[in-house]
């Protein structure tokens, strides 16, 4: 029962990148409906959105920064599966460190491909740069 109730956090992980309550479940269908817009104006399927990993490679490639998001969708997988080995660790052991340094070091290379993902949406839709720290809260929110 243990372990089913792991691999549950882990799918609602992957799905809603984090824990949930009611606020930020609004904040999440907002950036869905958001995200949505935005690939529908740069000419691909609003669908995209709703899957979790891949909408970040698509709004890499609405920015015209394919490579970055190349490099932002790894980071991406490399959280989750870092994610669901920190849930089977034991807590305050080695592969629990270990697992919070990679958590780390990647929340840190995440912001660095998100803000020049962000800023290649800024010259495509011909916005401030401002937007790019909008969209990085905006980002981490949900």
């Amino acid at each position: 029962m243990e372990i089913l109730k792991k691999i549950l956090d882990i799918l609602y992980f992957i799905v809603f990148s984090g824990p949930m309550d009611i606020r930020l479940m609004i904040l999440f269908v907002l950036y869905i409906i958001g995200l949505w817009g935005v690939f529908v104006k740069c000419g691909l399927k609003g669908w995209w959105a709703l899957i979790p990993v891949a909408r970040v490679y698509k709004l890499a490639l609405c920015a015209d920064r394919e490579q970055e998001g190349r490099w932002l969708t790894s980071v991406h997988v490399v959280l989750i599966i870092n994610y669901a080995i920190s849930r089977f660790a034991e807590n305050g052991g080695i592969i629990a460190f270990l697992c919070l340094l990679v958590e780390v070091a990647l929340f840190f290379a995440s912001i660095v491909y998100e803000a020049r993902v962000f800023s290649g949406l800024c010259r495509v839709f011909e916005r401030r740069r401002l937007w790019v720290l909008l969209w990085l809260i905006a980002e981490w929110v949900p």
